[in-house]
């Protein structure tokens, strides 16, 4: 604002430079300008004050979509005065020549003049889109709405005011409908999340299941490379018992010369023999426990593998039933809200058209003559109450009779005039 400075009688105005001054005198511009500094006499004097920087002007209103649902919309719009002399003529940007600062609210009547074009402009395309489209893409088509009312407008060009840019900050819907809106991506990013829990434990389930069937896959190798060890310390031991018993033999019928002796060497070979077989049958036996053991195993490792595995399924099962009960819950306490909301608009519809028909019938009583209230209410209290005897004095009925008779003089009074 302009500082003004006061010495004797006269004044000093000094305006900034974002300021045009516009100094009356008589009905007739004597100065104008930006950031005049001057001195006049107050008592034949009238300054006008019009700012001519780019100003900020902070819009909100509310709009409703073609599918029914309300929106709210936000915004900052900038505007500058190109001729400061038209708007001065239009609007009184007059000054007080003590103080400076403004005698009426020039800046408020702009401000209400720009929200209202803007307003019809946004309030048309809203009325025009659906909420969903509105959202994704409504952005740049009411800003471009808003611009094109605003830089068209007749009434702003004949007012010298330019709009130099317009801003949308914010499309909101209402607190529930946004939250409606956000459910459907909150529920589908959660089902996201638990199939990829769910594809993470399969996961470590079935590597757990081919580490155990790699454990048992070398487990048998290893019970058949024993057992292949066996049978090869079986073999060995009987060729090593029939070398030492044809040595022996050998040796027995090189030295024998009679009967006896091959006799002798016979029975030896047999009973070599007998030992061979026992070991190998003994060999056998051990080989076969040896199996028998690690099948024994193997079944065990395998049944605690599947038992693991059906449990890990049972808990995971458990687990969405869990989930889905959870959701089935959330809807159920959804709709019991809206059917509260629902309940409580239309007590308080009804409680309104109450109070409405309540506040016509008194102002039907204000408008009535003292008399005829009082008859109302001699009417209202009649019907509430039981008459047994009724005593009318000469007086009573003498007053009732005087006050009928200057109603009817008052009456035809009125219809003569």
């Amino acid at each position: 604002m302009a500082e003004i400075r006061k010495l004797f009688w006269m004044r000093h105005l000094r305006a900034e430079a974002t300021s045009h001054i516009l100094q009356y005198r008589t009905g007739q511009l004597r100065r104008a300008g930006k950031g005049l500094s001057f001195w006049f006499y107050p008592m034949a004097a009238a300054v006008a004050e019009v700012p001519v920087d780019d100003r900020d002007l902070n819009f909100i209103f509310k709009g409703r979509t073609r599918d029914y649902q309300e929106l709210t919309v936000q915004g900052v719009i900038t505007y500058r005065v190109l001729d400061a002399e038209k708007l001065a003529a239009r609007v009184d940007f007059a000054i007080d020549l003590d103080r400076g600062s403004y005698v009426k609210q020039p800046l408020e009547q702009i401000a209400v003049l720009l929200t209202g074009i803007a307003q019809q402009a946004g309030l048309q395309v809203i009325a025009q889109s659906e909420l969903a489209a509105l959202l994704v893409r409504g952005f740049d088509e009411v800003v471009r709405a808003i611009g094109d009312a605003l830089r068209s407008n007749d009434t702003l060009v004949e007012l010298g005011i330019a709009l130099e840019n317009v801003r949308l900050d914010e499309l909101k819907p209402t607190p529930e409908l946004e939250r409606a809106l956000q459910t459907p991506t909150r529920e589908s990013l959660q089902q996201r999340a638990d199939e990829a829990t769910f594809q993470r434990r399969a996961l470590a389930v079935e590597k757990e299941r081919a580490i155990a069937e790699n454990e048992l896959q070398t487990r048998v190798e290893l019970a058949r490379r024993e057992e292949s060890l066996i049978d090869q310390q079986g073999t060995n031991a009987k060729q090593q018992v029939e070398h030492e018993a044809a040595a022996r033999r050998l040796g027995v019928v090189a030295r024998a010369e009679d009967q006896g002796i091959e006799a002798r060497a016979q029975a030896e070979r047999q009973q070599l023999e007998a030992e061979a077989a026992g070991a190998r049958q003994r060999i056998l036996a051990a080989a076969k426990a040896d199996e028998a053991r690690l099948e024994a195993q193997t079944a065990a490792e395998q049944e605690r593998v599947l038992g693991e595995a059906a449990a890990e399924r049972k808990r995971l099962e458990g687990a969405a039933k869990a989930d889905t009960v959870r959701i089935m819950g959330n809807a159920q306490a959804e709709a019991t809200r809206a059917e509260g909301l629902a309940e409580a608009e239309k007590l308080r519809a009804v409680g309104e058209a109450n109070a409405a028909g309540e506040q016509l019938r008194l102002d039907a009583y204000r408008n009535l003559p003292p008399q005829a209230v009082l008859a109302l209410a001699a009417q209202e209290l009649a019907g509430q109450l039981t008459i047994d005897n009724l005593t009318i004095t000469p007086d009573m009925l003498g007053s009732l009779l005087e006050k009928a008779a200057k109603l009817g003089l008052q009456k035809l009074e009125g219809e003569k005039q």
